[in-house]
């Protein structure tokens, strides 16, 4: 009797266990789970990835657009108001009595300027310097004299260009081979080596002014010097890598052109504006532009990334990409948009990724009610 419920104890355990097709439909059920669940960890991952990408892809770009906003916004030329006509104080050679002024205009000492790159860079090629380039004075106080350094708004000459070179004054020294690109450059002259008063003298008759006062930033797109020091400080800098264009149109802000009845784009038809000389179009007034800052900026810059920069130099084909994409464009302010957009569809083309960012930098030195 005792044997039979020993037997009967032993089946039931026997029984209560699982059978191999139950362990294996188990399995297979688990493995099912964790490939699904290793999908989704690899498709979050790749999203994440994705993204995170196309945001530091450009970051480059981002900055340099903010960097270019915060310093063009700052730019002044300190207008006033003088005498003209014979010089107060000389006796006239043909009366025998001292000069009177004929008239006031507006006087500046100092330069804005803008316009294409190759023809404002000395020895400037549009291979090289492509596009446009912006050259002016802000006080952004940068300063070479660290007793200087707590002087923040010192006057100081400021530009932007694209240059496409190499980077061998600031290539690491382990690394051997150079990487050539297309850079938006900085021309950053400290303020004591600030040349707008050295190349204009004060009182200079306008005629001398506007022959020397191009010589400001003549340094613009040389060479970076390696081994830079506090003392020893390169005045051209890269800003950002894969900047492949620059477009800078100035322009009339609404008031302003209501203003003098004319449209926008009139102030600089070509892209070109110099504070210096006499200004284009129809303006009513007998100065137009001279010792002018235009109201706005419409700055575009034309990125591409790393990884298209790299896949065309490796291919040789960088250079001719990028000159097929901007060489006989942005010469008229009226076709900024198509011009634009001609870009766009070129590097398209050649299977190319980029970004353009576009904005409107109002100039807070500009003043014209005077």
């Amino acid at each position: 009797m005792m044997k039979r419920n020993f037997n009967a104890s032993v089946t039931r355990q026997l029984r209560s266990g699982f059978t191999l097709v139950e362990i294996l439909v188990s399995l297979g059920v688990l493995s099912i789970l964790l490939l699904v669940t290793a999908n989704v960890i690899n498709q979050v991952q790749k999203t994440w990835s994705a993204a995170s990408a196309r945001v530091s892809q450009f970051r480059e770009a981002r900055v340099a657009m903010e960097v270019l906003s915060r310093n063009i916004s700052q730019a002044t030329l300190n207008t006033y108001i003088d005498y003209t006509g014979t010089e107060l104080g000389l006796v006239s050679t043909d009366t025998g009595r001292e000069g009177a002024p004929l008239s006031f205009e507006r006087r500046s000492d100092l330069h804005f300027i803008c316009g294409q790159a190759s023809s404002l860079i000395t020895g400037g090629s549009s291979s090289v310097y492509p596009t446009h380039a912006v050259f002016f004075q802000a006080p952004l106080g940068v300063v070479q004299d660290v007793s200087y350094v707590g002087l923040n708004r010192l006057l100081c000459g400021r530009g932007y260009f694209i240059q496409n070179s190499d980077d061998d004054a600031f290539r690491p020294p382990f690394v051997k081979s150079a990487r050539v690109r297309y850079r938006l450059m900085e021309f950053s002259p400290p303020a004591e080596q600030d040349l707008i008063y050295a190349v204009v003298p004060p009182g200079a008759q306008d005629a001398a002014r506007e022959g020397a006062i191009r010589a400001w930033f003549k340094d613009a797109g040389g060479d970076m010097s390696k081994g830079e020091t506090e003392t020893n400080r390169s005045v051209t800098r890269p800003v950002a890598d894969n900047i492949v264009a620059l477009v800078i149109s100035p322009r009339w802000d609404t008031l302003s052109a209501a203003a003098v009845g004319e449209d926008e784009l009139a102030i600089a038809p070509g892209y070109s504006f110099d504070s210096a000389s006499l200004g284009t179009g129809n303006q009513k007034s007998a100065q137009r532009t001279r010792h002018l800052l235009p109201p706005v900026l419409r700055v575009a810059l034309v990125a591409i990334d790393e990884k298209s920069a790299d896949r065309l130099g490796s291919e040789g084909r960088l250079n001719s990409v990028i000159d097929d994409a901007v060489q006989n464009k942005f010469t008229s302010a009226n076709s900024m948009d198509q011009d634009l957009q001609a870009v766009a569809d070129s590097l398209n083309e050649s299977r190319v990724n980029f970004r353009v960012f576009v904005t409107t930098i109002p100039l807070l030195g500009s003043k014209w009610g005077m």
